[in-house]
């Protein structure tokens, strides 16, 4: 699954679930299991003391696909129903600490 593979995204900064750091948004979370034991991945969009809110697709009608809830307490995100929260990956670089990082050129 992604949260493991090193050889295809090997700067990207893995953080585990329950570790000892919280997801931010921006952050890829990255889940196991599901139909096909396929797995999945969402863009973290917003972070509060209790819950995570998610951006995804091909979820059918289990989670909105944009702002899906996940409990939180602490660092230890909720595992929805059939899948288990590996952790989440995040781009190595100071600019995630600014509140509104700016958007490098090769992304625009």
């Amino acid at each position: 699954m992604c949260f493991s593979d090193t050889k295809n995204f090997p700067d990207l900064v893995r953080y585990e679930n329950g570790g000892s750091m919280a997801p931010r948004p921006g952050d890829i979370l990255c889940l196991s299991g599901g139909e096909g034991n396929y797995g999945r991945v969402a863009i973290i969009m917003e972070v509060n003391k209790t819950y995570i809110k998610i951006a995804h697709q091909n979820s059918g009608d289990r989670w909105d696909a944009i702002g899906a809830s996940l409990d939180m307490k602490d660092t230890k995100v909720a595992n929805p129903s059939g899948y288990t929260v590996q952790g989440w990956l995040r781009i190595p670089t100071y600019l995630n600490d600014l509140p509104n990082p700016p958007i490098p050129e090769y992304l625009k």
